[in-house]
């Protein structure tokens, strides 16, 4: 028999009943978040006419500051995103954006001044700045949330520069995701860059006009990075000033994994060897038929996951398969310590057959023996560096390979490797590439003035 609750003297089914209340929450939020949003900007806009523009401060003559539009959280596990504006951030001062939209605030809605602590612009590190606007879901197919956020988003950056004192007259846009695509020309930048990281139409929860705003934002951008080789061929055609930059790698902080002194965490330390171990984001990419397989095979092996585990993901639970969770990215060399073989076990599909994973480099200045399913990138540029795995099968006869035999050669020839591939080196590219970038198109301006 259907649960039912009375509502006005009707009975309906109780699945109804909690529908109707999560649409009337969410509409409830949407309308506070808008006029909560709505009079913060324009208090910023009125406070911006009647005050006269402060100059840029400790900005070198020919440089630029960075704002950085982002899907990913700076509170994230650290990648791309974080270490590339961390290294751009020597020279300048960088705006690091995560957009939240209004939906996620059903997740949090307890919390009174939720709102207030995330739109308030603030120094996370050493001069990178990190501020959340509030968006509202559904601009892909509402023209008028579109036009709002734009105004949001527009707002909101104007003001930020003005706070944390950029030079408003040198900025370059950089985005990592399409998204924001909309901000374009409402800054007066100097230069837009687009750095693609992954094939973000395979994402789940990727919209399904995405593809429609990355091409939007390509025509839009002056510069285009890829992070893969594979996303390199698939976008080249779309536009003539694009390049394939790899990711780089901590090696300093990473090689601590090698010293006799480092302490092994408690959660890990009591584990039985060997133990085979990733570290990173724990989702639907991972191959859970492999990991189920391999921990049935080898009962005696423990594997390990380090990273936040989405929850909507059913991973299986074998008792030697470990999930500790999401740890600091300043305690990753000691986990790591403890890891016999550095594992990438990614299911193949659309989206990874697209990436080139970070972990890869800082697996191998950790000094350990790597063992991958058989990404595009890994078998391009890191075969002999690593075991390359085509089936679950291959999978852990590689491993056992591994644990039999004395690697040590390749493990150096890896941890030069990671020695001569510093997210220093790739910025330097990245920044001469943007230099270059803000030359022509100034040039350009010039010669059609």
């Amino acid at each position: 028999m259907k649960q039912k609750r009375m509502i006005g003297g009707t009975d309906i089914p109780l699945f109804s009943y909690r529908a109707f209340r999560f649409v009337t929450l969410m509409f409830f939020f949407t309308i506070i978040a808008i006029l909560i949003t709505a009079f913060y900007q324009l208090g910023n806009t009125l406070a911006h006419l009647i005050k006269r523009k402060n100059p840029a401060a400790g900005t070198k003559a020919g440089d630029f500051d960075l704002v950085c539009y982002s899907h990913v959280d700076w509170f994230n596990v650290w990648q791309r995103n974080h270490h590339t504006m961390m290294q751009l951030a020597r020279k300048r001062k960088v705006l690091y954006l995560h957009m939240l939209r209004t939906e996620e605030l059903a997740e949090v809605w307890s919390d009174i001044f939720f709102i207030f602590r995330y739109i308030k612009v603030v120094e996370r590190q050493d001069n990178v700045f990190y501020g959340t606007p509030l968006v509202l879901f559904g601009e892909g197919r509402i023209f008028l949330f579109k036009k709002i956020n734009q105004w949001i988003c527009t707002v909101y950056t104007r003001r930020a520069i003005r706070k944390c004192k950029f030079d408003s007259e040198n900025i370059v846009l950089w985005f990592y995701f399409p998204w924001r695509h909309y901000v374009v020309g409402t800054l007066n930048e100097k230069l837009v860059t687009y750095d693609i990281q992954d094939e973000y139409s395979a994402f789940e929860w990727a919209p399904r006009y995405i593809g429609d705003f990355e091409q939007a934002l390509l025509k839009k951008a002056d510069l285009v990075f890829t992070g893969t080789n594979s996303l390199y061929e698939k976008r080249k055609q779309y536009h003539d000033n694009i390049h394939f930059v790899q990711c780089g790698v901590d090696n300093e902080h990473f090689a601590k994994a090698s010293n006799e002194d480092m302490e092994i965490p408690d959660d890990i330390a009591w584990l039985p060897r060997p133990i085979l171990g990733y570290f990173g984001i724990v989702e639907w990419r991972m191959d859970r038929e492999l990991l189920s397989y391999a921990a049935q095979k080898h009962p005696d092996w423990s594997f390990v996951m380090i990273g936040p585990v989405n929850k909507s993901v059913p991973f299986p639970r074998e008792d030697n398969l470990y999930f500790l969770g999401g740890k600091n990215y300043k305690y990753l060399p000691n986990y790591t310590k403890a890891f016999d073989i550095c594992m990438m076990p990614f299911a193949m599909n659309e989206l990874t057959k697209n990436i080139n994973p970070t972990k890869l480099l800082e697996y191998l200045a950790a000094g350990k023996p790597v063992i991958s399913t058989a990404i595009p990138d890994v078998i391009k540029y890191y075969s002999g560096l690593v075991e390359i795995a085509h089936t679950k099968e291959e999978f852990v006869e590689l491993a056992e390979k591994l644990l039999r035999e004395d690697g040590q050669k390749r493990i150096l020839t890896g941890v030069e490797r990671a020695r001569q591939s510093s997210w220093g080196a790739m910025a330097r590219f990245m920044e001469e590439k943007m230099k270059e970038g803000i030359a022509k198109r100034s040039g350009s301006k010039e010669g059609s003035a």
